[in-house]
């Protein structure tokens, strides 16, 4: 029986299950190689967001939807590993 688009953890378990809805790209964020953060825009109904990197060795993405804003940590990308991407910011 088909699952639809399903995102797993590292560890195998279910991150995030859509249930079969479309996501809209809410923003694209060019990420760096040191811990930081940045904000982006929503609206009030955009409450369930996922962050999808895009790059090699993506850091660890955190959203605040109070603030409106996204931060990342390399605690688990080796300094040699690290490099500048972009991260996309999606909402069903």
């Amino acid at each position: 029986m088909p699952a639809g688009i399903q995102v797993f953890n590292a560890d195998g378990s279910l991150g995030y299950d859509p249930q079969g809805r479309l996501f809209r790209v809410l923003a694209r964020v060019q990420y760096s190689t040191v811990d930081s953060s940045a904000a982006f825009s929503r609206q009030p109904e955009d409450t369930d967001l996922t962050a999808v990197a895009r790059g090699w060795y993506a850091p660890d993405f955190t959203i605040d939807i109070a603030s409106g804003t996204i931060s990342w940590r390399h605690v688990n990308v080796p300094l040699k590993d690290r490099y500048p991407g972009t991260v996309e910011i999606w909402a069903r």
